[in-house]
């Protein structure tokens, strides 16, 4: 199986555009072009039936890649339940909590782990809490850098230090807030095949990022 995509960048605008997709070894070869805009993945939503078994060949073969800029003000939002969003953060870093949430519904095993492994790396927290209040739901693309939010029902992020106070997600460290993200994707009931994130070391002490490194 191989699958080659062939992009170009536009000189304004930060842009980019595909040139090209190749998928061989799937019913044999099967190419988009500039040409022939019937890309396999990236424009056919419904692929003609010659299309279809390559479109999931390639499917398959990038599920379980998570990619992430992850932007900590955004990490702190208060998130609505929303039955599409799975085990995934938005790109930016929404959903944290809908994630530590699903965390603690599957496996509350697993969110304790993730817990005391965060405890050990920030000593001053006692523990994490998921709280209900007024919250967001993301109404766009969950690849936009800002989401359009609409508001609803749903749960905040809270940490409860040491000295017995709680402390809202929005009052704390960036790094903290970075740490507890990657935590959360390595302790996801199906974790990624393959993490990518933009500028890791951003916002995070290099000793801190060292010991999330030793988790993975």
């Amino acid at each position: 199986f191989h699958y080659e995509l062939s992009g170009r960048f536009t000189p304004q605008a930060q842009g980019a555009s595909v040139e090209s997709e190749l998928v061989n070894g799937v019913d044999g070869p099967r190419k988009a072009s500039r040409t022939n805009v019937r890309w396999v993945v990236f424009e056919s939503m419904q692929p003609d039936p010659s299309l279809r078994s390559a479109a999931a060949a390639v499917h398959a073969k990038l599920k379980g890649v998570h990619l992430y800029r992850w932007m900590p003000q955004l990490l702190a939002l208060p998130c609505a339940p929303d039955a599409s969003r799975r085990s995934r953060m938005d790109t930016n870093g929404f959903g944290l909590v809908l994630c530590l949430d699903e965390i603690l519904g599957v496996d509350r095993h697993r969110f304790t782990q993730l817990e005391e492994r965060f405890k050990s790396i920030f000593g001053q927290v006692h523990g994490i809490q998921l709280k209900p209040e007024a919250a967001y739901r993301s109404a766009a693309d969950p690849h936009r850098e800002f989401p359009i939010l609409q508001p609803a029902d749903g749960k905040g992020l809270y940490f409860k230090m040491r000295d017995g106070t709680v402390i809202p997600a929005s009052q704390v460290s960036d790094g903290l807030l970075l740490v507890l993200a990657y935590l959360t994707v390595l302790y996801l009931p199906e974790p990624p095949r393959l993490l990518l994130v933009e500028e890791p070391e951003n916002g995070i002490h290099p000793d801190r990022k060292r010991e999330v490194e030793g988790k993975s």
